[in-house]
């Protein structure tokens, strides 16, 4: 709110002082960030199971590995052959 002010009064002076104040990164923050980097994971991957039909008519939870590879498979399993064509027709036109 107070930067809006400086712009609506035309304070550029003001309101550069004051962005430059309140965007400066101290070393407190400095430091956070260090710890965040050093703890940070590597993005999990969005991947869904399916369910089967096993040959005694039971349902299975079919899992898939947590990789691109997974995804793909998963997907593959989940649709009928024609719809990945169909998919794959759209996404890597000839």
């Amino acid at each position: 709110m107070q930067l809006n002010a400086y712009k609506s009064t035309g304070d550029s002076v003001g309101g550069s002082k004051f962005f430059n104040e309140v965007g400066a990164v101290k070393a407190k923050n400095l430091k956070w960030r260090e710890i965040v980097i050093a703890r940070r994971q590597p993005r999990r991957m969005f991947l869904q199971s399916n369910t089967v039909l096993n040959e005694k008519g039971d349902v299975v939870l079919k899992t898939y590995p947590e990789t691109f590879e997974g995804i793909i498979q998963s997907v593959v399993d989940r649709y009928s052959p024609q719809i990945v064509a169909d998919l794959e027709a759209l996404w890597c036109p000839s």
